[in-house]
């Protein structure tokens, strides 16, 4: 009894003089729902300027191209567009220009359409996660089924954060004249951009053994041109290609590419210094990313500036055309 009358104490504090917990919980609910009535007859939920239209969603789930996302939860076919608008808020948040966006549906477009197939397998765990807003939707809806080609292929447009000042030249990454389209260009603003300079330490401990666990480029492969300008400082040689990116790391005496190097000591870019001071090792770092196609910082700046979305591509791929596919 005693605990009844503690528990009818409970109940009576929490309830308003002539209100009870029932009428109560219906308006709560009504509250909840409220919203999403007022969407279905606005079209978007009330007060979030950001939300997708129905009749711009519904332009991006026409067409007969899929992505078949395949994850240990199952497979899921998404519309081609969906899966593009999906992709570009997870690169390129809302705060982005209309334009800069644009161009980036289209590498990201392309990408996915490189194999020629109708039906595009991925392997993708974050689909469905990301703040996909109204913008995000129209960029897409705006430049619905475009695509990159050289000599009548899709490219490989490949995009990063930030340079360290200039884009890198496929050849000089890859060895190889593959991408003739990825030339270096010159990225002026990209020091404004956030996080555009690091410093990442190890202790030498610890980086000794990372450095144990990187493939190894025998030396045969580096040049005698390459070795003469070799930046040396402390048993520790680097060689930069024309855009000051880290093609070959040197340490007592073994080689590794810069790019191995930056995947193993997480380093934002492979624009990079290393120095020793006491038993630490210190990388200093510009930009963010591979530096080779797109910097989507100047993109965006570009944008500010009232280039369109076919100028911003054109200045970063060479000799590309445009085309559409039936997505």
């Amino acid at each position: 009894m005693k605990k009844l009358r503690v528990l009818q104490n409970v109940y009576h504090r929490r309830t308003v003089p002539g209100f009870s917990l029932k009428n109560l919980g219906t308006v709560l609910l009504v509250l909840f729902f409220l919203p999403y009535i007022i969407a279905s007859f606005s079209g978007k939920v009330l007060g979030d300027d950001t939300a997708v239209s129905t009749a711009t969603e519904s332009e991006l789930v026409t067409g007969s191209m899929v992505v078949r996302n395949q994850t240990l939860l199952g497979t899921e076919d998404i519309p081609l567009e969906l899966y593009v608008a999906d992709k570009l808020a997870r690169t390129m948040g809302q705060v982005y220009e209309k334009e800069a966006l644009k161009a980036q549906v289209i590498l990201i477009r392309t990408n996915l359409c490189r194999s020629g197939d109708k039906i595009i397998s991925v392997n993708d765990l974050l689909y469905g996660k990301s703040n996909v807003t109204k913008k995000h939707y129209e960029a897409v809806a705006e430049t619905k089924g475009m695509i990159m080609k050289y000599e009548n292929k899709p490219i490989y447009a490949a995009y990063f954060k930030s340079s360290n000042g200039v884009t890198r030249d496929a050849k000089e990454l890859f060895e190889g004249d593959q991408y003739p389209y990825l030339k270096s260009v010159p990225c002026s603003k990209d020091y404004l951009a956030e996080n555009y300079h690091s410093v990442v330490t190890y202790g030498e401990d610890r980086f000794e053994r990372l450095w144990q666990l990187i493939s190894k480029v025998p030396e045969e492969r580096i040049s005698g041109e390459q070795k003469e300008k070799t930046v040396w400082e402390n048993q520790m040689g680097t060689v930069l290609d024309n855009a000051g990116y880290v093609i070959y790391f040197c340490y007592k005496n073994e080689w590794a590419k810069g790019e191995e190097v930056r995947y193993m000591y997480d380093l934002p870019s492979a624009s990079f210094t290393v120095k020793k001071e006491k038993n630490k090792v210190i990388f200093d770092v510009k930009g963010q990313g591979h530096g080779v196609g797109m910097s989507l910082h100047s993109a965006n700046e570009m944008a500010k500036e009232g280039e369109d979305f076919f100028q911003i591509l054109k200045y970063f791929f060479a000799d590309v055309t445009f085309a559409k596919v039936e997505a």
